[in-house]
């Protein structure tokens, strides 16, 4: 299962994720009056996008740093495709 140090949570930065959700709390409010069908899409993917984070927060800092080439080469990758297509 996924181990959260518990000294990430005491230095945890709680005003940035508390203005993020703010912030993604009156996205949501916007995007549920204009177009109410696309809110439960939207909380769906915010539900991946908060897995993710949890997952990433989960890893140990060393091994994603020693993989940063290949994510940097992979996201290069991912650039050149989307300005091809």
């Amino acid at each position: 299962m996924f181990r959260i140090d518990r000294r990430l949570l005491l230095h945890f930065d709680w005003l940035l994720i508390g203005l993020a959700a703010l912030l993604v709390g009156a996205g949501l409010l916007t995007l549920g009056s204009l177009v109410p069908r696309l809110l439960m899409r939207q909380l769906a993917w915010l539900g991946v996008g908060a897995v993710g984070v949890l997952i990433l927060i989960s890893i140990d800092y060393r091994l994603l740093a020693h993989w940063a080439y290949v994510a940097y080469i992979g996201g290069l990758g991912c650039l050149t495709v989307v300005l091809v297509l």
